[in-house]
């Protein structure tokens, strides 16, 4: 099985949370991937942090992607997060587009979302999901 990482588990990894990094470490490097979306999040967070902190956050995620394969947002991924969007909106639902991006590529390429946000993402009915923060693990 290959998984995408959402953005809060990337960062409860590089936090030192061990549910995420053991899970990581036991399903191996190779069938992990993240989305260009979690990528620019990521990159826009920690660029905006203090000094200290944004050189070394940096420096970790760049080292990360040199592992993990990043999955570009390509039309399939935004065709599926647009469609999902508008179901969503119909239902009264909202999701916010980045969100929606990640699932979509997820989907698009039949990925398990690995996310701690499962409150949101619930709402896609065709989305695989797992939360790796949990300690039931």
């Amino acid at each position: 099985m290959d998984y995408l990482l959402d953005t809060n588990i990337i960062s409860f990894y590089f936090r030192g949370d061990k549910n995420v990094e053991t899970k990581m470490l036991s399903v191996g490097v190779e069938n992990l991937f993240i989305s260009s979306v979690s990528y620019f999040e990521l990159v826009a967070g920690y660029s905006n942090s203090s000094s200290s902190f944004k050189q070394k956050s940096l420096k970790l995620l760049a080292e990360f992607v040199e592992l993990i394969e990043i999955i570009d947002l390509d039309s399939e991924s935004a065709k599926i997060a647009g469609q999902e969007k508008a179901l969503l909106v119909k239902n009264g639902n909202i999701i916010e587009d980045t969100d929606l991006l990640i699932a979509g590529t997820a989907m698009a390429h039949t990925l398990t979302l690995v996310t701690n946000n499962t409150k949101y993402f619930t709402r896609l009915s065709y989305l695989e999901l797992q939360d790796w923060s949990q300690s039931s693990l």
